[in-house]
Parts: structure tokens; sequence; C-alpha cells
């Protein structure tokens, strides 16, 4: 009798600290990069610390990209602060956040 095979888990894009007109530039090319990778990308951002416009810009391009490629995008946590913007921008069904990551 053949055993199940396991679907392998897509490992999380953690993003931590500020998500902010200063660090666009580091954060973009780590959305770059898990969007080459082939998977659904799995983002996790429980750890941010500081989340401005600039941080909601990354994350609607990554959306958007994500669309045109025929990934998913799955938001598996958010912070207190990126919560607040979601929450303010009305961004929670855009990016599909589910109930228990808010």
């Amino acid at each position: 009798m053949k055993t199940p095979r396991r679907k392998s888990r897509t490992p999380a894009l953690r993003l931590g600290g500020d998500l902010n007109i200063y660090t666009v530039a580091t954060v973009q090319q780590q959305l770059l990069k898990a969007l080459n990778g082939g998977q659904p990308i799995d983002l996790d951002l429980g750890e941010v610390s500081e989340f401005d416009s600039a941080g909601v810009q990354q994350l609607l391009v990554l959306k958007r990209e994500c669309d045109a490629l025929g990934r998913e995008l799955r938001i598996t946590a958010i912070s207190d602060s990126v919560r607040e913007v979601f929450t303010l921008l009305n961004l929670n069904e855009l990016f599909a956040v589910p109930a228990s990551a808010t």
C-alpha cells in the first residue's frame, strides 16, 4: 500500500521591522525573489513594526504581479500596524486576510 504523498508547504516569506519608505528597496528585492520562485507566496507580516504608504505600494505591486502570473498570494499573519493600515484602506478583502491573521 502506498503512503499518501504530503504536499510540500511553501515556506513563508517573513517581513519584519519597518516596511516603509526607508526600507522599500530591500523589501522589493525580497518580494521579487519570492515572485521568481514559481510557488504560491505565503506572506507573514506579523513582525512588521512600521507600515506606511510605500509598504502598501509594494504589497499592491506584489498582488498585481501574482495575479498576472496566476500565482496565489496568501497573507498568513499581520501585525497591529499592518492591520490598522489595511483596515483604514479597506485592504483586508483585497488581500484575502483570514480572520485568524487579523
